[in-house]
């Protein structure tokens, strides 16, 4: 399989350096061919920005998926060739996510001899990285820029379930992401006005949300973002 990856790394500190440095580094597949870039620009919707300019570029493009991770991750050498074999597992799956420890001693316990199982993570999943596969974009849309940071890849799952894909992620820890985001920071009042606007969006929040059109709007289709 060909797989076109994005490592989005906004560097501003030494700390944000060495994360990304560490991410990039783990970044490998033994089983497919993975073509990786890094883009390091400022947008001014931030994370979704970034997303959505790799996501224009590639969509339609010769690659069987395309992976975006977070550069504050770090990845299980097996990550990205089980994030495949459990799409290849599950064709209606249209987003295959990464589960992740917040304990580095525990990502480094097994790191690179966990056991392959086909079990599925149940409940709520982590999207810090994650694999789309080709076509999906093209029916869902673009990231909803509306949320600029936090709520982008929840919004997206939704879409992604109203357009009757499954949302899987294999039940194998994969990836570590700290307790904290590197990133982008913990700006709690900047969480909480998304979380708003996405119960505005969609009516709930967390697996309850209850508008089948956005903003409860049937004139909207699912593939609606607001500019």
């Amino acid at each position: 399989m060909k797989i076109r990856g994005l490592l989005p790394a906004l560097i501003t500190n030494k700390e944000q350096q060495e994360m990304t440095d560490k991410c990039r580094k783990s970044l490998v597949s033994f089983e497919n061919c993975l073509e990786l870039e890094e883009d390091n620009k400022p947008y001014k919707t931030k994370v979704a920005g970034v997303w959505n300019a790799f996501l224009d570029k590639w969509r339609g493009k010769e690659y069987d998926y395309l992976l975006i991770t977070a550069n504050d991750t770090q990845a299980d050498p097996m990550a990205i060739d089980w994030m495949v074999k459990c799409a290849e597992n599950n064709p209606n799956a249209g987003m295959i996510t990464g589960k992740v420890t917040r304990d580095i001693e525990e990502f480094k316990k097994n790191f690179g001899q966990r056991e392959w199982t086909d079990e599925l993570t149940r409940g709520l999943l982590d999207p810090a990285c994650f694999l789309l596969r080709k076509g999906v974009i093209e029916k869902v849309g673009r990231l909803d820029e509306y949320f600029p940071c936090e709520f982008i890849e929840r919004d997206l799952i939704y879409r992604l379930k109203l357009a009757g894909y499954d949302v899987i992620q294999p039940d194998i820890v994969l990836w570590y992401h700290p307790p904290y985001s590197g990133t982008i920071g913990n700006d709690q009042q900047r969480l909480m006005k998304a979380l708003r606007k996405y119960r505005i969006k969609w009516g709930g929040d967390a697996n309850r949300e209850s508008y089948r059109f956005p903003f409860n709007d049937m004139s909207l289709s699912y593939t609606h973002c607001r500019k």
